[in-house]
């Protein structure tokens, strides 16, 4: 007995799930994306931040800009956007970023708003109802 179980082959390797083996490469590839995604949008908000210290207002709203590429859910990146697009003297373009910031960041807050009644005055008589209603919610 012992002679013939010598003489058996031994079982063939079990070869591995191709299809497990493909979703850990997905997952690994999509963890780094993120990771790298996450270091371009912190760097785009530090760069941002300090062009907005140095009153470089337009490079500033660039950055930030990127920023809000890379994380539109980013109520910071997109007040910031606006923010630094009022002091380009670009209200009208800031409205866009400070109204999804608002939507973004819950509408509690006052930065917001007070930034949001400054690019409605800003962007004249199209926005006065928009004006009036801020200026409600801010008394």
């Amino acid at each position: 007995m012992l002679l013939f179980q010598a003489a058996q082959p031994s079982p063939p390797a079990v070869a591995p799930n191709a299809g497990a083996q493909a979703a850990e490469n997905i997952d690994a590839q999509a963890a780094a994306a993120k990771a790298q995604r996450d270091a371009d949008y912190t760097r785009a908000m530090a760069a941002g931040a300090d062009f907005y210290s140095n009153r470089r207002f337009t490079d500033a709203a660039h950055s930030f800009e990127q920023a809000v590429s890379l994380k539109a859910e980013s109520d910071q990146a997109q007040f910031w956007a606006g923010q630094s697009l009022l002091y380009a003297k670009q209200p009208a373009a800031a409205i866009a970023y400070l109204e999804s910031a608002n939507r973004e960041g819950g509408g509690d807050s006052v930065g917001v708003h007070l930034a949001l009644a400054a690019a409605y005055a800003g962007a004249g008589p199209a926005h006065a109802a928009d004006l009036d209603r801020e200026r409600e919610l801010l008394h």
